[in-house]
């Protein structure tokens, strides 16, 4: 008999003629199998809760909900690379070395600025949720988006404009 059951196992149905021992332990049995299968999509079911939750409670618009959909799944996929499927193992360092990654496969710094913040505010999620106690995203630096600067008009152009309009009518 196997101590432990697999992912692909399934739980045995409780039956009236079962003991209360073996009722304890396929109930256990059972218990081992969801944490088995959870562990594995916890992660995602966490993403997926917090952008129902910026959806709905938050009325963020669609534009940004599938916005931050893509780039939490960037994250998740990166991660599960990695082998890290833990909350606790998600650390500031990762999370940087994540968003330098994606600095350096040529993304803009208004995409890094927005994974930036997908990612701050699910860390600020789980921990209102109490998934974890403290956020390893608040420190995150990454390149702030450049702003373009306006361009400005020649002292010949000024002067064109000012001469443009047709003073002899009222409406010029």
């Amino acid at each position: 008999k196997k101590d432990h059951p697999t992912l692909h196992e399934t739980p045995q149905p409780l039956s009236s003629s079962l003991s209360g021992h073996d009722l304890l332990e396929n109930f256990t049995r059972s218990q081992q199998s969801v944490r088995l299968i959870r562990r594995d999509k916890f992660m995602q079911a966490l993403i997926d809760d917090f952008l129902l939750e910026i959806k709905i409670e938050r009325g963020s618009s669609k534009h940004t909900s599938d916005a931050y959909q893509r780039d939490l799944g960037i994250l998740y996929k990166w991660l599960a690379k990695r082998g890290l499927d833990d909350l606790d193992e998600i650390t500031p360092s990762l999370l940087r070395t994540f968003l330098m990654e994606e600095k350096a496969r040529g993304l803009a710094a208004t995409t890094i600025s927005r994974r930036k913040a997908a990612i701050t505010m699910f860390f600020r999620y789980l921990v209102a949720e109490g998934q974890i106690p403290e956020t390893p995203a608040d420190q995150l630096d990454v390149p702030k988006a450049m702003q373009s600067i306006p361009n400005t008009l020649s002292t010949l152009q000024v002067e064109a404009l000012l001469q443009s309009p047709d003073t002899s009518q009222p409406l010029g």
